[in-house]
């Protein structure tokens, strides 16, 4: 962000206050350090690949696992069907 010219070396907070469409109150703050003495922090390039090929893993899981899910589902649903129509001699205790 651009810091305009001329603001005070210190220390500075933006407060920004309102309220909700539902009428309640709401306040945040911010703040920020200004000095002369620059600092550069050099940071990683970030691999976006590496992120779009984790949610995509991701949901292959997550689908895999919904799949089994309803299986299971299936398959209590018919034992219980079964042992319903079961005579009550071979029904298990």
């Amino acid at each position: 962000f651009i810091i305009p010219e001329g603001v005070v070396e210190g220390e500075h907070t933006l407060t920004l206050a309102g309220n909700f469409n539902t009428g309640g109150a709401f306040a945040t703050s911010t703040g920020i350090v200004i000095s002369q003495d620059a600092v550069v922090v050099d940071v990683p390039a970030v691999d976006t690949q590496a992120g779009k090929s984790f949610a995509s893993t991701e949901i292959l899981l997550l689908v895999a696992a919904l799949v089994l899910l309803a299986v299971l589902i299936v398959g209590l649903r018919r034992r219980r069907k079964s042992a319903q129509t079961l005579p009550e001699a071979h029904r298990a205790n």
